[in-house]
């Protein structure tokens, strides 16, 4: 135990003597700068990297007086497809974790904006996803999808709602309410478009 130690310590030391050279190079290499500079013109910070295409992207918001506050956690929307989304008009949802097919089943199929199909055969688009529950962060995460029959992407919306409290069953349901409200909200700037 203690000869391993000793093999521990002796290829530490080893390393820290090969490596400071090179630390010391870098710190040799790099100008010095003057006491005091000109101010020159600080380049423009970057946009962070975004999954949507330019132009698409939507200028953050603390609300307005033309949207109110949501009461359900951090989600977000995005159309992939305006047009294809435009185009369909009965979804079939798949299963999902949670329950959450049967709350979004209850809360596209009472407020829209789709018609809900029994089968697959009789659906315009699929609705699929995932809904897990984290207790030690106290949080459901789902992302929900809408793709063509064919596979291709339409839409989708991932959610984070807070519970503990509220039970799991209703951060579920809220979350099937979010939904709902985000394919209407998508629908509505497709057709601008």
């Amino acid at each position: 135990m203690k000869r391993r130690r000793r093999l521990v310590h002796v290829s530490l030391a080893l390393l820290l003597l090969a490596v400071s050279p090179l630390l010391g190079q870098q710190d040799q290499q790099q100008p010095q700068e003057p006491q005091q500079q000109p101010q020159q013109e600080q380049p423009s910070p970057q946009a962070p990297p975004s999954l949507r295409k330019p132009g698409e992207e939507k200028p953050p918001t603390l609300g307005g007086p033309s949207t109110t506050p949501s009461l359900a956690g951090p989600h977000s929307a995005n159309t992939n497809n305006p047009r294809r989304l435009l185009q369909v008009h009965t979804i079939f949802i798949e299963p999902m974790d949670n329950g959450l097919a049967d709350k979004l089943v209850e809360a596209i199929g009472s407020k829209g904006p789709f018609r809900i199909a029994a089968n697959q055969r009789d659906a315009d688009a699929l609705l699929r996803g995932t809904c897990f529950d984290s207790a030690r962060l106290k949080t459901v995460h789902s992302e929900v999808f809408l793709t063509g029959r064919s596979g291709e992407a339409i839409w989708q919306d991932i959610i984070r709602q807070p519970y503990k409290p509220p039970p799991l069953t209703q951060a579920v349901e809220t979350t099937a309410q979010v939904v709902a409200e985000d394919l209407k909200l998508s629908l509505r700037e497709a057709q601008g478009h």
